[in-house]
């Protein structure tokens, strides 16, 4: 082990409560149309609605972008959140306007003023709004897609 590394030593169903999954549990959901991708975001179990977000990465339309976004806003499991925030990321510049009038609106540990020190953390938990970390994925298309409208909504926040 790396000096510095911490070892992670979660168990396997520690990690399933969690939503975690291996990449080819998707393999026997890969068929699912969109509306039964859909309903695993309502599922009780973690690890569907990771499923459901990770599988419907291929449907670029506002009604699966609204759907995963509303899911985000209650999610409570890393491995889906993570999952959730990679998807909507993957809807691009069209998924800007609705990310941005949710900043700051998830959780209660985002910062509230600009830290005295540069922000240097890379794994979850972050102390950050997971909407301004979707955003972040989606890149510079995010920034130049905004208005001028839109970043004086975060300003009121």
């Amino acid at each position: 082990m790396e000096k510095g590394r911490v070892q992670m030593k979660s168990t396997k169903a520690q990690l399933k409560s969690r939503g975690y999954i291996e990449d080819q549990a998707l393999d026997a959901y890969r068929s699912f149309s969109k509306e039964a991708l859909l309903q695993l975001l309502n599922s009780k179990e973690a690890t569907d609605r990771t499923i459901g977000a990770k599988l419907l990465e291929q449907f670029v339309d506002k009604s699966v972008l609204d759907a995963m976004l509303s899911t985000l806003l209650t999610e409570k499991k890393l491995y889906t959140k993570i999952a959730l925030s990679e998807s909507i990321a993957s809807q691009g510049v069209i998924a800007c306007e609705a990310l941005i009038k949710h900043l700051g609106q998830i959780g209660q540990n985002q910062y509230h003023t600009l830290p005295d020190v540069p922000f240097k953390k890379k794994r979850y938990p972050l102390p950050r709004d997971i909407i301004s970390r979707t955003l972040c994925k989606i890149g510079v298309p995010a920034y130049q897609s905004t208005s001028f409208e839109a970043c004086a909504l975060y300003r009121t926040y």
